[in-house]
C-alpha cells in the first residue's frame, strides 16, 4: 500500500505539481513551501489569506519569507521555529496566536525537506484553531458557572439509582449531617433514613419510579454523623429515562427547627469531562469516472472510520462505500460535477466502542480540462463531543435550577442583573428575561434600598459571604420579605460578578413581627394589671379605713347614744364610696372577660348618629360639628356595645374639652392598613400636654383638667375594650391645637 501520491497512467496528463496544487487549493488550511534560502516556492490561497491577515501585505512567489514576517506582531515564534528547522533539520509543532482586529489561534507544523540528509527546503502548515478554543472556553465557562452555583447552595443534592443507592451527594451533607460526601457515594441511602420512616420512604421511591413525569415531596428523619436525627424535606423526580441524567434527582433541605425550612439552592458536582483534540483533514482526489487518483496520509489513516473498504489508488469510490450509501453518494457527485459544493456527515464506532464523526466536503476540480472531485474529510468527533457535553451540562444545570427552592442572580457592582434563574418566576412572578438587564434595586422596597446598598458595597470589597434581609416588590402586587446571600465571584472569570441566592422569608418575618407584638402586648397587659392592682388596693383602702374609724367611734354599749345618729350619714357616705369603687372595678373586669362576646357587623355611620342623638345638646352648646369619612372602611365585625362605648367616650371627651375660643370641629375617618382597620378621632380642642401626662393618659382614675367633671375612667375603659379584642390605641396631641386618638382593630376573617 502506498502512503504517498500514487503514480497512475493519469499522471501522464498531470504533473506532481498539478496534484499538489489541487491538494493545496482544496484544503481549508494554510500551506507554504520554502526553498533552501527561505524563499517562497509554493503557497495556497489560504496561506496568502493568513499572511495578509498577519502582516497586512500579500505574500508573493519567490519572496523571502522571514523578512516578510519579521515586522508582524506575534509571528516571532514562527520565525524562530523556521530558523531552528533549517539548523537542526527536525520537525517542529507548536501553537501561537495573532491579534489584529480580533484574536486568532493557530497550530503550526514545520517539516524539513531533505536530500541526502541536507535540508533543501521547508513545508509549513498553518491550521486555525480559534473556533475550537472558543468552544473549549464556552465549555469551561459553563462548567464554572454550574460549579459555582452548586457550591454556593445550602441544600443537599442527591443522585441515586432506583434502589436508592447513592451515586452523588453534594457537599452540603457535611454541613447539615456532618458526613463526608465521598464516604456516602456508593452506599445505600436507606441506612440514613429513620427506621420508622423507611416504609413511607420506600413507597415514595416507588412512586417516583412509577410516575417519572411528576415531582413528589416527602418529609423524613435523617441520621447525622453523631447518631442524632434531623427532620428533612425532600423533593424528587425520576429522571432515569433521561440518558443525560440517568438518576433519581433528589433535593433535600433541613427543616428540623420547625419542619418548615428555608429554601435552598440544589447542589451538585460537575461530573462531566470534555475531550477535545486537534482535528486533521483527509484529502481524496477522484477523476471524472469517480476513481481514486490520489490521497494523503491522513486519508489513509482515517478512511476506516468513514469508508467501508481499504483506501487505495485507482479503485472506484463506489467500491469503498456500503451498498446502502451508493445512491446517496451518486447524487452528491452528480451535484458536485455540475459545480455545486456539497457536504455530508458520517459516523463510525470502532472495536473499542469509540465513536468517530466526520464532516465531508465535496468540491468540483478541474484536472487539465477534465472534471474531478476533491473530497475533504474533517474529524469533528471532539467538536461534537464538546457540543453534546455542553448541552448535557446545560441540561443538568437547568434541572438543578428548576428544582431549586431559591432563585439565583448574578449582578455587577452597581446591581445590574446579568443572569436570573427560572426560580425567579416562583419567587417574584417575573420571567428571567424580564429582569435580566435591569437594575436589582428596581425590585427593592424604597425604604430598604440604603441598607441593601451598604451590603452590596461590603460584598464588592471582600469575598466573604454576606446576608441581607429586605422587602421586594412582585409582579402580582404586594411585598415579599427576601433573604439574600451574596458572594463576590469577580475573581472567577467565568462568573465575573456577584452571585446572589434569594429566598422567601415572608412567613418567618410575619411570625417574628407577631411574636414582637405579642411580647409588647403582654408587657403592657402586665403593666396594666400591676396598675389595676395598685389602684384597686388604694381606692378600696380609703373607704374601708373610714368605715373602721367610724366603727371605732360608734357606741356599741348604748346604741341610743345621740352621737351614733350623727355617725350614720358618715357610714352611708363611706358605703356609697366603696360601692362606686367596686362597681367601677367590676365594670373593668367585665370588659376584660367579654372581649369576644356578641360579635356583629357595626357600621361606623350608625355609631356617630347614635352619639349625636345622645349628646346633641352638648354639641350645639359647643357650636360644634362632626365630619366623617368612612369610604375606605364602612364598618367592622365587633361587639356593638363596646363600639358604642368607644365612640361615645371619645366624641364626648372631644365636646367636653373643646376650646371656647373657637367653634368645635371633630373629624372621624377610617383606613384599611395592612390587616388593620384604623379609626382616627381628631378635634381642635384644648389638647393634652403629653410631655407631662403621656404615661398616665390611659390610666385608671386619671384626670388632667380639674375644671371638668369626671372620674377618670373613660380612656381606661376604652383602652381595656380595645386591647381585650387584640387592638391598640394611640394619642397625638398638643396643648392649644387639638387631639387625635388613633384606634386600630385587627381584621376578622
Amino acid at each position: 500500500m502506498k502512503n504517498e501520491i500514487s503514480e497512475q497512467p493519469l499522471f501522464t496528463h498531470l504533473s506532481l505539481f498539478n496534484i499538489l496544487e489541487a491538494f493545496l487549493a482544496g484544503t481549508t488550511d494554510s500551506f507554504l513551501v520554502l526553498d533552501q534560502e527561505g524563499n517562497v516556492v509554493m503557497l495556497n490561497e489560504h496561506f496568502n489569506d493568513f499572511a495578509k491577515y498577519a502582516t497586512g501585505q500579500p505574500l508573493e512567489q519567490h519572496q523571502a519569507f522571514i523578512p516578510y514576517i519579521s515586522s508582524a506582531e506575534g509571528l516571532k515564534i514562527l520565525s524562530d521555529a523556521i530558523a531552528n528547522a533549517y539548523n537542526d533539520g527536525a520537525t517542529n509543532k507548536f501553537s501561537f496566536s495573532i491579534t489584529c482586529n480580533q484574536k486568532r489561534w493557530y497550530d503550526a507544523e514545520i517539516h524539513p525537506l531533505k536530500a541526502n540528509e541536507t535540508v533543501i527546503g521547508l513545508g509549513i502548515g498553518i491550521f486555525e484553531t480559534t473556533k475550537r478554543r472558543e468552544s473549549e472556553e464556552a465549555v469551561k465557562r459553563s462548567e464554572a458557572l454550574f460549579k459555582a452555583l452548586v457550591q454556593n447552595s445550602s441544600d443537599i443534592f442527591i443522585l441515586s439509582d432506583r434502589y436508592f443507592q447513592l451515586g452523588y451527594v453534594s457537599d452540603a451533607v457535611k454541613t447539615i449531617l456532618g458526613y463526608d460526601p465521598g464516604a456516602l457515594s456508593g452506599t445505600n441511602g436507606f441506612n440514613l433514613v429513620h427506621t420508622d420512616d423507611r416504609e413511607s420512604f420506600a413507597a415514595w421511591i416507588a412512586q417516583l419510579i412509577e410516575k417519572p413525569a411528576i415531582a413528589l415531596p416527602i418529609e423524613f428523619r435523617a441520621k447525622n454523623n453523631i447518631g442524632g436525627w434531623r427532620y428533612m424535606e425532600a423533593h424528587g423526580q425520576n429522571m432515569l429515562q433521561d440518558k443525560q441524567v440517568d438518576s433519581i434527582v433528589i433535593n433535600c433541605r433541613d427543616i428540623h427547627a420547625s419542619k418548615v425550612a428555608d429554601q435552598a439552592l440544589l447542589q451538585a458536582e460537575q461530573r462531566l469531562t470534555l475531550l477535545l483534540n486537534n482535528t486533521k483533514e483527509s484529502f481524496i482526489l477522484l477523476n471524472n469516472r469517480l476513481r481514486v487518483v490520489a490521497y494523503n496520509r491522513a486519508a489513509q489513516e482515517h478512511s476506516p472510520y468513514f469508508l467501508g473498504a481499504e483506501l487505495r489508488s485507482d479503485v472506484s469510490f463506489s467500491e469503498l462505500v456500503g451498498q446502502s450509501e451508493k445512491d446517496e453518494y451518486l447524487q452528491v457527485f452528480e451535484n458536485v460535477l455540475q459545480g455545486r459544493e456539497r457536504e455530508r456527515f458520517t459516523s463510525y464506532t470502532d472495536e473499542a466502542g469509540n465513536l468517530h464523526i466526520y464532516q465531508h466536503t465535496f468540491r468540483s476540480l478541474d484536472l487539465q480540462g477534465a472534471k474531478g472531485v476533491f473530497i475533504t474529510s474533517t474529524d469533528i468527533t471532539e467538536k461534537r463531543k464538546a457540543e453534546l457535553a455542553l448541552k448535557e451540562n446545560e441540561e443538568r444545570f437547568r434541572t438543578l435550577i428548576e428544582y431549586s427552592f431559591d432563585a439565583i442572580l448574578i449582578i455587577d457592582t452597581v446591581g445590574n442583573i446579568q443572569y436570573a434563574s427560572p426560580s425567579i418566576q416562583n419567587l417574584l412572578g417575573y420571567e428571567p428575561e424580564e429582569v435580566v438587564g435591569r437594575n436589582g434595586f428596581e425590585f427593592i422596597w424604597h425604604e430598604d434600598i440604603p441598607g441593601v446598598q451598604a451590603k452590596l458595597a461590603s460584598i464588592v470589597q471582600n469575598v466573604d459571604e454576606t446576608y441581607a434581609d429586605y422587602r421586594s416588590t412582585t409582579s402580582f402586587g404586594g411585598l415579599k420579605w427576601i433573604e439574600a446571600k451574596g458572594k463576590n465571584m469577580f475573581h472567577n472569570p467565568y462568573i465575573n460578578g456577584i452571585l446572589l441566592s434569594l429566598r422567601d422569608i415572608s412567613d418567618r418575618k410575619k411570625l417574628e413581627e407577631e411574636q414582637s407584638e405579642l411580647t409588647d402586648e403582654l408587657v403592657k397587659y402586665n403593666k396594666d394589671l400591676q396598675q389595676f392592682s395598685f389602684i384597686t388596693s388604694h381606692n378600696l383602702r380609703a373607704p374601708v379605713a373610714n368605715l373602721m374609724s367610724l366603727l371605732s367611734l360608734y357606741n356599741n354599749d348604748n346604741t341610743a347614744d345621740p352621737f351614733n345618729a350623727e355617725l350614720m350619714p358618715k357610714f352611708r357616705e363611706c358605703a356609697d364610696q366603696l360601692n362606686d369603687t367596686l362597681n367601677d372595678l367590676i365594670n373593668v373586669l367585665v370588659i376584660r372577660s367579654k372581649a369576644g362576646a356578641d360579635i356583629e357587623f357595626v357600621r361606623f355611620d350608625d355609631m356617630v348618629e347614635l352619639v349625636k342623638r345622645n349628646v346633641g345638646a352638648l354639641l350645639r352648646e359647643a357650636n360644634g360639628t362632626i365630619e366623617t369619612d368612612f369610604t375606605s372602611v364602612e364598618g367592622l365585625s365587633y361587639n356593638k356595645v363596646h363600639m358604642e362605648s368607644i365612640f361615645l367616650n371619645l366624641l364626648t371627651n372631644a365636646i367636653k374639652y373643646s376650646d371656647p375660643s373657637r367653634p368645635l370641629k371633630v373629624e372621624v375617618r377610617s383606613e384599611d392598613v395592612e390587616g388593620w382597620v384604623t379609626l382616627y378621632f381628631t378635634d381642635n380642642g384644648i389638647g393634652i400636654d403629653l410631655e407631662r401626662y403621656s404615661d398616665r393618659i390611659f390610666g385608671l382614675y386619671q384626670r388632667f383638667n380639674a375644671s371638668k367633671d369626671g372620674k377618670g375612667l373613660g380612656l381606661y375603659m376604652i383602652k381595656s375594650q380595645v386591647m381585650a379584642s387584640g387592638g391598640k390605641i394611640e394619642v397625638q396631641s398638643k396643648p392649644g391645637e387639638g387631639t387625635t386618638f388613633i384606634v386600630s382593630f385587627r381584621k376578622r376573617d
